[in-house]
């Protein structure tokens, strides 16, 4: 038995979780070509089900922000010391994966969402 774990129970690394954006980004298919999900299955995850403030919303376990004016889709998980975020720009082609292990790594990466934090990776 774990007696600290992600609420959703997955554990994963950094490469593992960039497979996943770039499987997003390339809209449900594998590096091979082959679709692993539909399209239409992946994008109605981003669908609007719940509004947060005025330009974001919650769809199914994904943000979709607009703060900035371009939508960054992203799911981040946090426990004791650790903190965990994916995000990607659809319709830029980009997307980041950010881990840290501190006390306030949901600070970073919510830095890492704001226009001058991309401009300078």
């Amino acid at each position: 038995m774990i007696p600290v774990r992600p609420a959703g129970g997955g554990w994963s690394t950094v490469n593992d979780m960039l497979k996943y954006v770039m499987m997003e980004l390339a809209e449900g298919k594998l590096p091979s070509g082959a679709q692993y999900i539909s399209k239409d299955a992946l994008l109605a995850r981003r669908a609007p089900q719940i509004a947060i403030g005025n330009d974001a919303t919650y769809g199914m376990g994904l943000t979709v922000d607009r703060t900035y004016g371009v939508p960054v889709v992203h799911h981040g998980g946090d426990m004791i010391g650790y903190h965990s975020d994916m995000l990607w720009l659809p319709e830029h082609g980009v997307g980041a994966v950010i881990c840290s292990i501190s006390a306030n790594g949901r600070a970073r990466s919510d830095r890492a969402r704001t226009p001058t934090a991309r401009s300078r990776s």
